[in-house]
């Protein structure tokens, strides 16, 4: 048992930090590291523990994927990252990788307002968000000139890699307690 946590927690490390070097240098995470990863974490939960570890993994794989479904379809993330989290899922099970969702959601909005503010952008974030929530409970969102005040173009778009905010959330993740190094 010793030895299958930490083969699973090896593997998920070797790929956080292959996928947070190629998402800093080249804003991509390879499908050559999570798919293989996602792929090893079913196959060994099944073998640890037979078909209740190959329905944790399978579990967490969708917890994993669809925890980030909506931000990647409303264009807030990449694909990469909605599969980094599936591939953690399958190597941790549904509640690690919810508690690492959680704990990413929270180092990534520090870090997008620690972006913003380094762009000197903050401020015309603010108003964006705040028209946002006019139309939102106005019902109003019909309203075109509002509209045109929440389009954004790419050169007043700031983004980061979110690789980052996932590795805080692992981290994170373990040091409260959510994925024991050891069992």
């Amino acid at each position: 048992m010793v030895i299958d946590v930490l083969f699973l927690n090896t593997v998920l490390i070797f790929m956080l930090l292959i996928s947070l070097y190629t998402d800093i240098v080249e804003r991509k995470i390879y499908n050559w590291t999570t798919i293989p990863a996602a792929v090893l974490g079913v196959i060994l939960n099944f073998l640890a523990d037979g078909a209740p570890g190959l329905k944790t993994s399978l579990m967490g794989l969708l917890t994993g994927l669809a925890v980030f479904l909506l931000p990647f379809l409303l264009g807030g993330m990449g694909a990469g990252d909605v599969k980094l989290m599936g591939a953690i899922g399958a190597l941790k099970g549904p509640f690690f990788v919810f508690q690492v969702a959680l704990y990413s959601a929270v180092a990534g909005g520090i870090i997008a307002l620690a972006v913003l503010v380094y762009q000197r952008e903050l401020g015309a974030a603010l108003k964006r968000i705040r028209t946002a929530f006019i139309l939102l409970f106005s019902g109003s969102f019909c309203c075109r000139g509002l509209q045109n005040q929440l389009e954004v173009t790419d050169a007043g778009r700031s983004s980061f890699p979110y690789a980052l905010a996932i590795a805080s959330g692992i981290l994170t993740a373990f040091a409260v307690g959510g994925g024991p190094w050891l069992p």
